[in-house]
């Protein structure tokens, strides 16, 4: 997971895949005037997704990914100084006009504190390495505050503004954003610094291609509390096999599960196609309390009520982050 306080402004498209979330440590003491304590109230989680991105793409739609700034408000001189520092970015998501990131961000709620967020929506292009090159589609400027109170069953959605902000070195684009929106997911976490490490294998699969066998994948998502899903993990893709054996996944709760054992995860299989919507195998839905407890599933294939794969398997540890930022396992 990382940690972070300012990110530099190069990013290599084909390296920055990680999808876990980014928890953003900050000295809010640089905030304070003087007499004013601060409390962190809460930890909250922000996810993000877009829909009706224009399409920059001369044959294709859109790469697009997320960029996140925090105001930094420094009191310099009896003055309120601010800076906008860029804090992390979403994974790239390919060709898709409404996507929804996999990557979350992480911050203490302060509420004696202002905590404006700038969201940057770039296309990206994997021949540009600095986030500048890339063709800029929009921005929405909001508060931490501000969506906590206004958010309906935890989501806030914004109109995004084609503009280029004042200050930022973008290329403007004639484009419309006028139908396109940005959609964030607010959620308030419990408190758990757990990873699972989970090893992931398929046996017996269905196989749906008609020249060899599947090229398996599968997508984890959590159930909000308004009863949607929210994808929070998708592994790489295993080509011609029917027993595939995934790379281990290592991810912290709070992305998982927000932190609660209880909570309702699902699990979905799919086969990759080049040319197509991925094939949809199978899947299955249990919370993670059941899965350390079962640990194999059948897969159901709900459109077709059989069950399309023998099993998949869950062999996992459970380890703990100490404040150190090291991983100790238990």
């Amino acid at each position: 997971m990382d940690n972070v306080n300012i990110y530099s402004d190069t990013v290599n498209v084909k390296t920055e895949t990680n999808t876990e979330p980014l928890i953003f440590n900050y000295d809010y003491s640089k905030l304070k005037s003087p007499g004013r304590d601060l409390n962190a109230i809460s930890k909250v989680e922000l996810k993000f997704s877009c829909k009706n991105l224009p399409s920059l793409d001369t044959c294709s739609k859109s790469d697009p990914r997320i960029f996140v700034y925090f105001q930094e408000r420094k009191f310099e001189n009896k003055q309120v100084a601010t800076e906008w520092l860029k804090i992390g970015s979403t994974e790239t998501i390919m060709d898709n006009a409404n996507p929804e990131f996999a990557k979350s961000f992480v911050f203490d709620y302060y509420f004696e504190c202002i905590q404006n967020l700038r969201i940057i929506i770039m296309d990206m292009d994997e021949k540009c390495v600095n986030m500048e090159d890339n063709d800029y589609i929009g921005y929405v400027d909001l508060s931490i505050g501000d969506m906590i109170t206004s958010a309906k069953e935890n989501v806030c959605k914004y109109k995004i503004n084609s503009d280029v902000p004042t200050g930022m070195n973008f290329k403007k684009n004639n484009h419309n954003t006028k139908d396109s929106e940005l959609i964030v997911y607010v959620e308030i976490l419990k408190d758990n610094n757990s990873y699972a490490l989970m090893d992931i294998r398929g046996k017996d699969l269905d196989k749906k291609d008609v020249i060899g066998k599947s090229d398996p994948y599968f997508i984890i998502s959590k159930r909000t509390v308004d009863g949607k899903w929210l994808k929070v993990y998708q592994s790489t893709m295993i080509k011609n096999t029917l027993n595939p054996e995934w790379p281990k996944v290592d991810i912290s709760l709070l992305q998982l599960n927000s932190g609660d054992d209880k909570r309702l995860l699902k699990w979905d299989v799919y086969d990759w196609d080049r040319d197509s919507d991925p094939d949809y195998i199978g899947g299955f839905e249990a919370t993670f309390e059941e899965i350390k407890a079962k640990k194999e599933f059948e897969l159901i294939n709900d459109e077709k009520k059989q069950k399309r794969g023998t099993e998949i398997a869950v062999d996992f540890a459970i380890d703990f982050t100490n404040s150190n930022g090291m991983k100790k396992y238990i």
